[in-house]
């Protein structure tokens, strides 16, 4: 795709791609869990974050599309997810 045809779909299509866009932080993540499953404690230990961040940020993406979850059991009750990136991204 040449860089006109780029500039193309982004002005026909500014609000989706706007919505669809993501940090640099965002793409790192995205690539991370390309194959893994990760809680939101495994990030915020990975990116020395709050475990709330972790997890706002793996929701974002979620909500995005870019990354698929799974409810599991916790283990002090209750239940939590496990996120990993959407299987679909990388064919």
């Amino acid at each position: 795709m040449t860089d006109i045809e780029l500039m193309r779909v982004a002005l026909n299509n500014y609000k989706k791609l706007r919505d669809l866009s993501i940090s640099k932080r965002q793409h790192e993540i995205v690539q991370y869990l390309k194959g893994k499953k990760v809680c939101s404690r495994d990030m915020a230990e990975k990116y020395e974050s709050s475990v709330q961040n972790a997890s706002q940020q793996l929701n974002n993406l979620y909500r995005k599309g870019y990354l698929v979850r799974e409810e599991i059991s916790d283990p002090t009750g209750g239940y939590m997810y496990e996120y990993t990136s959407n299987p679909f991204l990388f064919t």
